[in-house]
């Protein structure tokens, strides 16, 4: 869950930065950075919880 916080606040600043030098994201502009952010949490946390869970049936 620590990744998937820093992720997020990493969003939110690039989004904050863009906003303050003028140039806020319009529609569909920065929805590619929030799909890549949401793949980038899910796949970490889902990796970490299958890792740890020693019923899981993937090897890893």
């Amino acid at each position: 869950m620590f990744l998937a916080t820093l992720i997020a606040i990493a969003v939110c600043t690039l989004r904050l930065i863009l906003f303050h030098l003028g140039r806020p994201p319009e529609g569909t502009d920065f929805l590619i950075v929030h799909f890549f952010a949401l793949v980038t949490i899910v796949f970490f946390t889902d990796h970490r919880l299958l890792r740890t869970d020693k019923s899981a049936g993937f090897p890893i």
